[in-house]
């Protein structure tokens, strides 16, 4: 079987927010509190359609203060505030 053959077989996995969320908890990147005030928070109509890596980033940009995501491996002390 080609390269091809097997990517064409593959199933693709749908991301959603509360999957990527899980993630960041499940590997120490994310504090079940500031998961919690991700998933909570409103949004608006618009941003039902984006991405959930884009809620994320917006989140980042709107407050630059608020959580802690660990950008560099887990224990090194390198993160950026979401």
């Amino acid at each position: 079987m080609s390269l091809s053959d097997a990517n064409r077989n593959k199933q693709d996995i749908a991301l959603n927010f509360r999957t990527i969320i899980n993630d960041l908890v499940g590997d120490g990147r994310l504090s079940v509190k500031d998961s919690d005030q991700l998933s909570l928070k409103t949004r608006t109509k618009d941003q039902l359609k984006w991405h959930p890596l884009e809620l994320i980033a917006e989140e980042l940009m709107q407050n630059p203060n608020g959580i802690a995501l660990v950008t560099g491996t887990t224990g090194s002390g390198k993160f950026t505030m979401l």
